[in-house]
């Protein structure tokens, strides 16, 4: 991967994180391919499609972290749902498919971001809180 390429995906995740709406939307519309392969990204970016081919042809993707976290925690801690309330259905249908494929729930990490709770917060931040 050229250093170019490298560095847009982690703009791209920065982004994601933080919830930077027209950022990833810029990102999304200029390269679309550039998160191709990427499981949690595609996780945090809610596409289905994408997530369900990639656990069809390698199930442990559910299971494999990217950098320090779980898909799951990538895909509950994305602020995009405010981006695309449209893409709230897709979200839920990526965790059941994680959970299917052996994700953990109840994995600290993900517990955490589900319920916002951690050194100084005090609310959810996350696209999946309940």
């Amino acid at each position: 991967m050229d250093l170019h390429r490298a560095f847009k995906l982690q703009r791209l995740k920065v982004a994601l994180h933080h919830g930077q709406k027209g950022v990833v939307h810029r990102f999304m519309e200029d390269k679309p391919d550039l998160v191709a392969g990427h499981f949690s990204l595609l996780c945090g970016l809610y596409d289905e499609r994408a997530v369900r081919a990639m656990l069809r042809d390698d199930p442990t993707c559910a299971v494999t972290a990217a950098g320090p976290a779980l898909p799951l925690l990538h895909l509950c801690k994305s602020r995009m749902l405010t981006g695309w309330p449209d893409k709230a259905d897709d979200a839920i249908a990526i965790a059941d498919m994680l959970v299917a494929n052996g994700a953990d729930v109840n994995e600290r990490s993900t517990v955490t971001a589900l319920l916002g709770a951690g050194p100084g917060r005090t609310h959810g931040h996350g696209g999946l809180a309940v």
